[in-house]
């Protein structure tokens, strides 16, 4: 799902690290593309 806001500092993908889920798509490390935004917020 990807959310509307354009805002750079929440959707980065340099700070969350997770290397421990079972599947190797469900990890996210810095770098990879993925965002590090987990949960979309209400505003």
């Amino acid at each position: 799902m990807y959310y509307g806001d354009l805002n750079e500092k929440i959707w980065t993908d340099k700070y969350v690290n997770c290397t421990t889920a079972d599947r190797i798509e469900n990890r996210n490390v810095p770098g990879d593309g993925k965002f590090d935004v987990c949960d979309i917020a209400k505003r």
